[in-house]
């Protein structure tokens, strides 16, 4: 059986972030997170999304949101270049966006999901990373 396994850099009073924004750079770090994350899925929630302000390239990016219609429209500058697909399955949960890089990389997928309980490890083939922000990390 396939888990979820989190991934996270904070410092010694426990500090994930700060404004949206990571408070250091590290770039042994980010090369360790690249390392570990790559060709896998990684999860996280809007507010980090944006913050990174892209979907990550070669990582099938799960995106949990409430609102999706607010991200999707909010960011034409980033959704712009997908296209979206509606409809196959739909496993339980009350909404799925998929969007697939028009060059059809399936690596740089987005899925936009609203409960991290609604998705099921066994429906990838990879390793999936909760990758932030803290309420991401507190639902996981």
């Amino acid at each position: 059986m396939k888990h979820f396994k989190a991934i996270a850099a904070m410092s010694e009073n426990r500090v994930i972030g700060n404004g949206n924004k990571i408070p250091w750079h590290l770039p042994e770090d980010f090369k360790w997170f690249k390392k570990m994350t790559s060709g896998n899925v990684i999860v996280m929630g809007r507010k980090t999304f944006e913050s990174i302000g892209k979907p990550l390239p070669n990582r099938k990016s799960l995106v949990l949101t409430r609102h999706p219609q607010h991200l999707i429209h909010a960011h034409p500058e980033l959704f712009g270049e997908y296209h979206e697909w509606r409809g196959g399955k739909h496993l339980k949960r009350a909404y799925q966006f998929h969007f697939k890089k028009i060059d059809g990389n399936p690596a740089d997928e987005i899925f936009i999901f609203n409960s991290l309980d609604k998705l099921n490890p066994e429906e990838f083939p990879t390793d999936i990373f909760i990758c932030g922000g803290a309420q991401i990390y507190e639902q996981a």
